[in-house]
Order: C-alpha cells, then structure tokens, then sequence
C-alpha cells in the first residue's frame, strides 16, 4: 500500500478513477490532483520521490481519455486540460484556456477527431472546437436525463451512456441507434460503457449487458446479473485482459471469466 501524497504532504484525497493509458502509465484521477505512475513503480514504491504528482486544481478529477498518438484530454468539473505523451513517454499537462466553464459543471469530456472535444455536463451535450462550445440541441431534445459516460467505437461512432434513457449512438451528429429495456438493456440507468472489439459492454444498476456492434448494427448478446454469481447488480464499471472480466459492483470486485455462461433472460420491469 503507498500513501500518496504532495511534495507539500498534502493528502491527494480521493481517488475516483484508474486509468491506464496506451502507454502503460496508471493515471489516479484525485479529489486534489491528476497522480501519473506505473504499476512497477507503485509496486516497488519505498519513497514518495518515485511517484510522479501533478496537482493542477482543487477541483475533483473525474474524467480522462489519451490516444495511442499520445494526445489526450482529462477534465475537473470546471477545468478541461490537455495531456500530451512524446516518444521518451514523458508527460505534459497543460490548462486549455481557450475553454471557458459556465458554472454548470462537467460530467464527461473525450477528445474526438479534428481537435474536437466532445463533452456532456449536467443540462446536455456539448462539443467543444475552435475556441467554441457548441451544444447539440437535437440530441438534448432526445436525451432527457444526464450523460454519464461518453466512449468512441472502432469507427469513431460515439457512444453515450445516459442515467435514464439507456444508450445512444450518435454518428455524423445524429442518433443512429437507441438501446432501451426494449432491446435487451436491464435498466434505463447506465453507468459505464465499454467496447471489447465488437462488444459493447453497459454496466447498470441492474447488471452488465453485452451487445454485439459491426457494421453499423448491433444484436443483444445476454447479461451478467447475481443469477451469474455477481455480488452485487449494481454494475459501476468492468475492465478485462484475455481470459476474464473485472466487474466493479456495490458489494465489491468479482473476476469473471468469458467462459462463463451469459444469462439471457431480460430482467422484470
């Protein structure tokens, strides 16, 4: 266990989020700061002069995404920052100026193409390019509830996880697909969306879904509930390497394998 904290032995808080980037860096999103370190180093970690800390904001840290091109983005409630990794692996953090925060704070932010940044806050959806913040109108008619998890396809199709009108996908800025209750989704409310090739993995708080998506198209696969073993339905995030899937619950962590058979029964309303 490493205690992290400032050069000041200020405490970095809470951590939110894990985040490993194309790079193998692990990224703590804190309530005091962005923390950038390996798992080599957090390992054999015996003196705070190992740990990298960047604490850029008093704000909390709750979103980051970095391409494998080095280029990324990581964003605070009120603040958006550029990360940018060079070929040495070495890290640069810098504040985005050019954004301006309207006070109503940021839930979600992901770099997209062409310098873009799509971001949702709490009264809808935004892009963010050129020095202007643009809301997209026609998808807030659609989306009456928050975003609460933004995510990109292999063809660059936008996936949007909402907390109550389940998952949209939105493509040359309109929405193309729209997964409900109906379509095999346990709950309208969503928590993470994940893609594994093309899977689509939904954690919700009634367990995690699998979709399958090529072609422009998706189909329901099943999901993964306590009838599957899971502590909990409570489904707050999922990660996987070749042989299982780490689903993070509210009654804690359970390591599932692929092998596992999906439930494919939709649960009650």
């Amino acid at each position: 266990k490493v205690a992290f904290r400032t050069e000041n032995h200020v405490d970095i808080g809470n951590i939110n989020k894990i985040y490993l980037d194309p790079f193998q860096n692990i990224w703590l999103l804190c309530d005091n700061g962005l923390l950038k370190t390996t798992k080599y180093q957090v390992e054999n970690a015996h003196s705070l002069s190992e740990i990298v800390i960047d604490r850029l904001s008093i704000y909390k840290f709750t979103s980051i995404h970095i391409n494998p091109d080095g280029i990324g983005l990581a964003s605070t409630s009120q603040k958006l920052y550029q990360v940018n990794t060079g070929q040495n692996s070495k890290t640069t953090i810098t504040t985005n100026e050019s954004y301006s925060t309207s006070g109503i704070r940021i839930l979600q932010t992901i770099p997209f193409r062409n310098n873009t940044i799509i971001y949702s806050k709490a009264d809808g959806l935004y892009k963010f390019k050129d020095n202007t913040s643009l809301k997209y109108s026609h998808v807030n008619d659609f989306i009456t509830s928050r975003v609460i998890d933004i995510s990109l396809t292999s063809d660059s199709t936008i996936t949007l996880a909402t907390d109550g009108d389940g998952v949209l996908f939105m493509k040359d800025e309109k929405i193309v697909h729209h997964i409900t209750t109906k379509n095999g989704l346990p709950s309208m409310s969503c928590r993470k969306v994940r893609h594994m090739n093309d899977t689509i993995l939904v954690c919700t708080n009634k367990g995690l879904a699998f979709f399958a998506y090529r072609n422009d198209s998706y189909s329901y696969i099943g999901v993964y509930s306590d009838k599957n073993g899971l502590p909990s339905n409570e489904v707050k995030d999922v990660s996987f390497d070749t042989e299982n899937y780490y689903v993070v619950t509210g009654l804690g962590l359970a390591v599932v394998p692929k092998s596992l058979r999906l439930s494919v029964s939709k649960s009650p309303d």
